[in-house]
């Protein structure tokens, strides 16, 4: 058993998908656990980063240690198996961008979001089950999931006890160590450069 930790926010100044996929696709053992506490960050970049856990040969555990919230919650839809902590968060909502330029070009980014909400809408649809529009309502209203909401809703299978060790896995540590949490992305509401799911 192998283990990567996503520990930082998703996309340029954090886990990239370009980063990732080369710690993953050094992984050759046959179970990978793949551990998240990240806020979220770029769309792409977590497209990306879910596509490459889901062509992964290893069965794959994914373990929401802290916060799986924006793209980090759709990558943990890649694994095989979903498993939160009794303590963890995930928060799912629609995907946000900043433009400058003119109408036109609002109008442009505002159907380009749209788009992306739709796309991130039917990965939760194809994993926890349910309808793109039935997922696409709980991202509008930014919608956050205790443990066990989270397995009712279908976005996890199981919660794991606080007290769970793991002895067998090799850790990785794929980035430094999250320096965010859900209350600053609540708080700040951050506006970025970059496309954020």
């Amino acid at each position: 058993m192998a283990e990567l930790r996503i520990y930082d926010s998703i996309g340029l100044g954090g886990i990239t998908a370009a980063r990732f996929a080369d710690q993953l696709e050094a992984m050759t053992a046959p179970t990978l656990d793949i551990r998240i506490n990240s806020e979220g960050g770029s769309v792409f970049d977590g497209i990306a980063i879910h596509n490459a856990i889901k062509r992964h040969p290893a069965n794959t555990t994914v373990y929401i240690d802290g916060l799986a919230g924006s793209a980090a919650s759709f990558i943990a839809m890649a694994g095989d198996e979903i498993v939160i902590n009794r303590y963890a968060k995930m928060m799912i909502h629609d995907a946000s961008g900043i433009v400058v330029g003119r109408a036109s070009d609002m109008g442009a980014m505002a159907n380009v979001l749209d788009t992306l909400s739709q796309t991130i809408a039917q990965v939760y649809a194809d994993r926890a089950g349910g309808t793109p529009d039935h997922w696409r309502q709980a991202m509008l209203t930014e919608t956050w999931y205790s443990a066990d909401a989270a397995v009712t809703a279908g976005l996890a299978d199981r919660v794991e006890s606080a007290t769970t060790v793991h002895n067998n896995a090799v850790p990785t540590q794929l980035s430094r160590a999250v320096a965010v949490a859900a209350a600053r992305r609540a708080r700040n509401h951050r506006l970025t450069a970059e496309l954020k799911g």
